[in-house]
């Protein structure tokens, strides 16, 4: 679960992280759809492209039994279901070099 350290907004525990894919979290569809119906029925009618909401992207797995999200600036660089666009070492889960940027400077600005 997050916690915004500005304007302590956290986010419902549904939300888990996904060992399969590095900055990605998931809940079951009927938990989402059960839990927050509007963003389910938002993002089953952009199927099969993801859902914007100004900060994550949304999609529905291929099996329709997941709904999985990701940050807007995480999406930008990895995508779903397609060859990354940068070159991605899963075993230091960093991406050369756009990531360990992005995650340099998220955590300088959560350290303020």
């Amino acid at each position: 679960m997050r916690i915004c350290p500005n304007c302590g907004h956290a986010d419902h525990p549904m939300w888990r992280p996904r060992a399969s894919r590095p900055f990605c979290e998931y809940t079951k569809a009927e938990t989402l759809e059960f839990n927050n119906p509007e963003l389910f029925a938002k993002i089953k009618e952009t199927a099969p492209t993801p859902y914007f909401d100004g900060h994550f992207v949304y999609h529905i797995s291929r099996t329709g039994l997941n709904a999985e999200r990701i940050e807007k600036e995480l999406y930008d660089l990895m995508k779903w279901g397609q060859e990354p666009q940068e070159k991605v070492d899963y075993s230091t889960m960093a991406m050369v070099p756009k990531l360990a940027e992005y995650m340099t400077n998220a955590d300088r600005e959560g350290s303020k």
